[in-house]
């Protein structure tokens, strides 16, 4: 925290470049092709706001159309993690769980 509030202080800004891992990104692209940079957003603005609530971070810290639109693309995610989607290996947008939750 006290970094970034220094670096913010000096008046640098801190952007999303990108995900250190290539199946990590091709995933997060799977669900939404933008949604690396709107993880990327979520995260810094976690630290910056101190906030813990995932549905306003990821709401507030990008430049969504409506409410609507960030919680479906939230849902789509949280679906996608939920059935099928791991970091480590690319994945092929099929659910894998079958069964119940």
């Amino acid at each position: 925290m006290d970094r970034i509030n220094k670096i913010a202080e000096l008046g640098g800004i801190i952007s999303f470049d990108s995900v250190p891992s290539e199946s990590f990104e091709y995933n997060l692209k799977m669900v939404d092709s933008n949604m690396p940079k709107y993880l990327g957003n979520a995260l810094l603005y976690s630290y910056q706001k101190n906030n813990k609530d995932l549905k306003s971070i990821f709401i507030d810290s990008n430049d969504f159309q409506d409410k609507t639109m960030a919680l479906k693309k939230l849902g789509d995610l949280i679906n996608a993690i939920s059935f099928g989607f791991f970091l480590g290996h690319k994945w092929d947008g099929i659910n894998t769980v079958t069964g119940g939750l």
